[in-house]
């Protein structure tokens, strides 16, 4: 699914129709992997880089590509409090977004909504487990899926500042598919909130 993501969102990157802008952007988010558990959240961040265009009156299409690492600060929770396991994925995703702009304020700022879906390919995931006062690091990519897709949806507003217009947005993110291939109480799904800032080139 994500050799045939890449090559589509090329094309949309490259493509030249109505008012098609780029932006890149950046920023940190807190993630987990643990549904219905208060495990730890993990500080990580995101770089990205968005092709934008006009559909329709205040509607916009807006494919990326972005790095992104997320995980949990405490994947093992049903070992109890004693054993922690701090789990990091670095991932290369491509989320496709539908934005929607009404009219900008008398100050020139511009509110934004969007929702979408990604399909996100886990280059590379790693375990640091702490366990009475020791710790150890193990990659851990064989034993979890490396094709991660879900939805997307966030709020944001775009304004001028020195001649650019630079966009600051808050994002959610809901990972849909079970990523640990060993069998826990708990399924592996990532979701996080990030907050991103950016720049139209």
């Amino acid at each position: 699914m994500i050799k045939r993501s890449l090559p589509i969102l090329a094309l949309l990157l490259g493509c030249e129709l109505g008012a098609a802008t780029f932006t890149v952007k950046g920023g940190p988010n807190l993630s987990t992997l643990v549904s219905g558990y208060a495990d730890k959240s993990l500080t990580g961040f995101q770089f990205s880089l968005a092709r934008e265009w006009l559909l329709a009156r205040n509607l916009f299409l807006a494919p990326e590509l972005a790095f992104v690492r997320r995980g949990t600060a405490e994947g093992i929770p049903s070992f109890g409090s004693a054993v922690t396991n701090h789990i990091r994925f670095d991932c290369l995703e491509v989320p496709l977004l539908v934005r929607w702009r009404p009219g900008k304020t008398a100050v020139g700022i511009r509110p934004m909504l969007y929702a979408g879906g990604y399909a996100a390919y886990i280059l590379a995931a790693r375990s640091k487990v702490e366990y009475g006062g020791q710790s150890w690091m193990e990659p851990i990519i064989g034993d979890i899926e490396r094709l991660d897709y879900g939805l997307v949806a966030g709020i944001g507003f775009e304004f001028p500042l020195f001649g650019r217009i630079f966009i600051c947005e808050g994002r959610f993110h809901q990972g849909l598919r079970t990523l640990n291939k060993i069998s826990f109480f708990q399924a592996w799904k990532t979701s996080s909130l990030s907050l991103l800032v950016g720049m139209r080139l």
